[in-house]
């Protein structure tokens, strides 16, 4: 039985968590998240268990704490835990916002790739082609591609 990647979805809104959920079940065990303080709770407990994320698909505007603050502090952390980048999660965020502010802003947080909304698999292939997020081995694996 092939390794299921382990991954995290967070947005506020529940249609676009069961979106995300459905498309990605095929190839990824599935966690998620409402808004940033409930993903850094999932990041911290997956770290206490000793089983990680491999990829945080993280929405931007959410209440309580938005998404480039919960990247911020997970960069903190994995900094201060001197994880080496390979062992680092790798974060996907996504928006409806296409503002250039926006996006360097969170490319200067520590994400790997940035998805206008709505995600499909098209786009996260486009995006693990451009910005590496080592998905390859899942999507040979899932038939995709």
């Amino acid at each position: 039985m092939e390794k299921k990647m382990k991954l995290l979805i967070v947005d506020d809104q529940f249609t676009s968590r069961l979106k995300a959920q459905r498309l990605f079940a095929q190839f990824a065990e599935c966690d998620s998240a409402v808004n940033g303080k409930e993903a850094l709770e999932a990041f911290h407990l997956a770290h206490s268990v000793n089983r990680p994320y491999d990829l945080i698909i993280m929405d931007i505007l959410m209440p309580e704490m938005n998404g480039i603050e919960a990247l911020k502090q997970i960069r903190e952390w994995e900094d201060n835990s001197q994880l080496f980048y390979e062992s680092q999660v790798r974060v996907l965020m996504v928006s409806a916002m296409e503002e250039y502010k926006t996006i360097s802003s969170s490319f200067r947080a520590g994400c790997e790739g940035y998805i206008i909304k709505p995600i499909t698999i098209d786009k996260l292939i486009k995006a693990n082609t451009s910005f590496h997020l080592g998905l390859d081995e899942y999507f040979i694996t899932s038939g995709i591609r």
